[in-house]
């Protein structure tokens, strides 16, 4: 589970990171972020990764920091990819003020961080969570304020609030993601959550119920070939409390 200061590190960094280049969300384009930052971004249509942070050699000492990006069809695919780098590219600044010796992270660990500060950026805490509560928490309406980030990363990032939340994410009619408040897993789908979810699945609409034991709100995120589904379930005794 994320701990309280290193969570606190994370939204601190993108923070200022997007004060320093005046870049006031919603939405946040990280490839704006990064050219501000002096990095060039640019297409690479060979790599296997989705981006790659580079230090290209220059005429004299100098290295250019740079973002190699393959080509994707989705702009958020872009956009999580280059802000992911960003975090690539300063991991080793969050663990000197997490306070931890690099060497004693584990295999991965890196990664990881990097994947926490991209979420961060693109979907910044100080107006993020605000935004939630405005809209009641409705995800087509938070995907149009935050355009550059995709539904499933708005949806988890939910879970970083401190509203007692579950998502769940369904693909092809299969559970792919279930979690709880700070990622927690949580016991299987409810009742009120499968009658959601199959008006949701059958209508292409979004739906929302009012349970004996809580409140969820369903969207369908249909594509041609494709069909996924988003719930947000809130027990009633959470409602009331502060995103």
């Amino acid at each position: 589970m994320l701990s309280d200061k290193l969570s606190s590190v994370l939204e601190a960094k993108s923070q200022a990171m997007l004060d320093r280049l005046g870049i006031f969300p919603p939405p946040v384009d990280a490839i704006a972020v990064a050219r501000g930052l002096g990095m060039v971004v640019a297409k690479d249509a060979n790599q296997q990764s989705r981006g790659r942070f580079v230090r290209l050699p220059l005429p004299g000492l100098n290295k250019q920091e740079s973002i190699l990006l393959r080509p994707e069809s989705r702009p958020e695919r872009r956009q999580w990819a280059t802000a992911h780098e960003i975090g690539e590219s300063i991991a080793y600044q969050i663990v000197a003020e997490w306070g931890q010796d690099p060497r004693d992270l584990p295999h991965g660990a890196r990664e990881q961080l990097a994947n926490l500060f991209a979420t961060r950026l693109l979907l910044p805490g100080s107006c993020f969570f605000p935004d939630v509560t405005k809209t009641d928490c409705d995800l087509l309406e938070l995907k149009g304020l935050y355009k550059t980030a995709s539904f499933e990363l708005i949806a988890k990032r939910l879970l970083d609030s401190d509203k007692m939340a579950v998502v769940t994410i369904v693909d092809k009619s299969k559970i792919s993601f279930r979690r709880g408040p700070q990622f927690r897993p949580v016991p299987g789908i409810t009742n009120d959550e499968r009658v959601c979810l199959k008006i949701v699945h059958d209508s292409g609409k979004p739906y929302q119920r009012s349970g004996a034991a809580m409140f969820v709100q369903g969207w369908a995120i249909h594509e041609p070939d494709w069909k996924r589904e988003i719930l947000v379930s809130t027990p009633h005794v959470a409602q009331g409390a502060s995103m």
